[in-house]
């Protein structure tokens, strides 16, 4: 499977940054102290949970993880293995993201000790499976999809039966952490690493520039592609990565990345928000959370790296931003507080 160095697996694999040498290498200023954390009775749920010792704080943390790995690993769509949508519609139906969260966890939890590496092989087998024969547009599986028989589920107006390259590039990812990680001679390991070196030499990432200089969300095969293009900084960029490192048949140019992701938005020197400096993309206070934690699920911020930021500070500025709004801006029907934001 060809890989290259602009990959950059989070634990599992490592990789180079992305730059263009032409560019100002950006250096951000020292930024204010975080926030102190607010003074609460001595004895208290929340003055227990927000002292942050490793012996406070490692039973809830793995609680919570333990619960984030049952969910996936316990309630899922009975004939692919993949992750169901939700309660509110029909069982049958299961969700590509939600699939490629199940299959990051899954490393994780054999290394905890919650299942064996035998169990852990298995599902992601019987996932690889599944997305094996599962309905596929260019290479690119679809948002939605019919667990039974891998038939693309409508998702939008726009997206009846379409490939969606954002949700195709998180499961990629969650595939590739385990395919890492279950690297043995084992038939089931090894058959489920064959499955995702086809699954990456097939999907035609370039297709879906529609001969433009940017990436296009999705697809479908009857409405032709969506009016949405990918632009950064948001959750989408393990796509522009991967249709960087993709073979060369399918792989998108420098050009692409260039003017798509990085867009006539994408840097704002000199901009701050509540005294944190965040000059990247269009939101002054970066708009929801998840369009930063999303992608780092995968990508080490501390490796990723550009001549527009340290990705880190990035990351963690974004964060604080949005704790200043809740505190501060937000609407008080909300009711955010101190121990409550976000």
């Amino acid at each position: 499977m060809k890989l290259q160095p602009i990959l950059c697996l989070f634990l599992l694999a490592a990789a180079c940054s992305c730059s263009c040498s032409d560019e100002p290498v950006f250096h951000s200023d020292e930024q204010p102290e975080l926030p102190s954390l607010p003074a609460i009775t001595e004895g208290s749920y929340f003055a227990d949970s927000l002292e942050y010792t490793p012996e406070k704080q490692r039973q809830t943390l793995t609680d919570i993880q333990q619960g984030y790995f049952r969910f996936f690993y316990e309630d899922y769509q009975k004939d692919s293995k993949m992750a169901l949508i939700g309660t509110e519609r029909p069982a049958i139906n299961v969700a590509l993201a939600g699939s490629a969260y199940a299959a990051t966890a899954i490393p994780v939890a054999v290394e905890r000790g919650w299942i064996s590496r035998k169990e852990g092989a298995q599902r992601f087998l019987d996932m690889c499976t599944f997305l094996n024969r599962a309905e596929r547009y260019h290479g690119a599986w679809s948002h939605w999809m019919n667990g039974k028989t891998g038939a693309g589920s409508p998702f939008n107006p726009k997206q009846q039966s379409a490939g969606d390259l954002v949700e195709t590039a998180f499961m990629m990812m969650g595939l590739f952490i385990c395919s890492e990680y279950f690297d043995s001679e084992d038939a089931t390991e090894t058959n489920a690493r064959e499955l995702v070196a086809k699954f990456h030499n097939e999907i035609d990432w370039n297709f879906y520039t529609n001969g433009e200089q940017t990436l296009y969300w999705a697809w479908d095969k009857n409405l032709g592609f969506a009016p949405l293009k990918i632009t950064g900084p948001c959750e989408a960029l393990p796509a522009y990565l991967l249709a960087l490192s993709a073979p060369e048949e399918f792989a998108i140019t420098e050009d692409v990345y260039t003017h798509g992701w990085r867009g006539k938005k994408f840097f704002n020197e000199g901009r701050a928000t509540y005294g944190y400096t965040f000059e990247l993309g269009g939101e002054e206070k970066g708009g929801p959370l998840f369009t930063t934690q999303h992608p780092f699920l995968w990508i080490n911020p501390f490796i990723y790296q550009d001549n527009y930021a340290d990705y880190w500070e990035f990351c963690t500025n974004h964060a604080l931003i949005n704790r200043q709004y809740c505190l501060n801006d937000a609407p008080k029907e909300y009711l955010y507080d101190e121990r409550n934001w976000g």
